[in-house]
């Protein structure tokens, strides 16, 4: 650990560690434990990139051909890049995924009900 945040890095993955081989001394073997559901989130600020990311699947629940970003499993569009007839807005309506978007103290209840439809 060159770094503080290595050093803190260190630490942690030695706690996991040790908590580990607690667990295997007391004989706990629940498969559950073995892996963990990660998901990711980020603005989809840069257009260039997040439709590099694009790939064409399978909606769960109806079978048909959807557009995912594989980029991350959540994401959402900023208080900036939220004009409603802009690209970053028409760019998340043919996404499979499921968007959040920022909204502030300027935002009108009517802009919210529009972007929800």
């Amino acid at each position: 650990a060159q770094s503080p945040a290595g050093a803190r890095y260190e630490a942690l993955a030695e706690e996991i560690d040790r908590g580990l081989r607690f667990m295997t001394a007391c004989r706990v073997n629940d498969p559950s434990l073995q892996s963990a559901r990660i998901y990711a989130s980020h603005e989809a600020l840069v257009l260039d990139y997040e439709r590099a990311m694009l790939r064409l699947g399978e909606s769960p629940a109806t079978g048909e051909p959807v557009l995912y970003d594989l980029s991350a499993h959540f994401l959402w569009i900023g208080e900036r890049t939220r004009q409603l007839e802009g690209a970053h807005i028409a760019f998340a309506e043919l996404l499979a995924n499921p968007i959040g978007l920022k909204i502030g103290p300027t935002t009108t209840p009517d802009q919210a009900v529009e972007y929800v439809e």
